[in-house]
């Protein structure tokens, strides 16, 4: 699916860490398959992302579109959603939990197991290795049996932010609000029940 510009009131305008947002555009995509590539076996992988992109009003590629909104393009930070795609797992390893989803190093993502199976399991060298059965080949493929949720951004962000040099209004502390601000339990068993 192509990105869509946000010109349009949408549920992820309605999120209060997001709503009245200045000085960055949301863009949303989303998209179909594993991160790495690869053929779908057990359950359909899927990706959703929502960028803020800065808006720069002196760049001459600035657009202003007629609902009063801009957009720059270049990088942008991202909240990104996975469901069913174990390349999100398998580089990363479990350092907690919080609010009952694991949490992994990298960007501090969440993961969200939907299928009662842990997301890893004891390796050979007494550290924790991806499950190998974390897909439940029995359920149906569209059913979503896990979910990552974290915010992408450049590696200088993450340090600013690691060292809470980051304004909380600005594009990515207004994701990390949103990622630290809602029920990823509640909406991946919505939109199962919804698929």
């Amino acid at each position: 699916m192509p990105p869509r510009h946000e010109d349009t009131p949408t549920p992820a305008r309605t999120h209060p860490a997001l709503a009245g947002i200045r000085g960055s555009s949301l863009v949303w995509f989303a998209s179909f398959g594993h991160e790495r590539g690869g053929p779908v076996t057990h359950a359909i992988p899927a990706r959703m992302a929502l960028m803020a992109y800065p808006i720069r009003l002196a760049d001459p590629q600035t657009k202003r579109y007629p609902d009063g909104t801009y957009h720059s393009p270049g990088e942008a930070p991202s909240l990104v959603i996975t469901v069913n795609d174990p390349d999100q797992l398998e580089r990363r390893q479990p350092i907690g939990s919080w609010n009952g989803m694991t949490v992994l190093r990298g960007g501090h993502m969440f993961a969200l197991s939907n299928n009662g199976r842990p997301l890893y399991v004891d390796g050979p060298d007494g550290g924790k290795v991806l499950n190998p059965d974390l897909l439940d080949t029995a359920r149906p493929r569209s059913d979503i049996q896990f979910m990552t949720v974290y915010v992408g951004m450049a590696s200088h962000d993450a340090s600013a932010l690691t060292h809470r040099r980051i304004a909380p209004l600005g594009g990515i502390g207004r994701l990390v609000g949103t990622m630290y601000n809602s029920d990823w339990r509640a909406m991946m068993l919505d939109a199962n029940a919804a698929g």
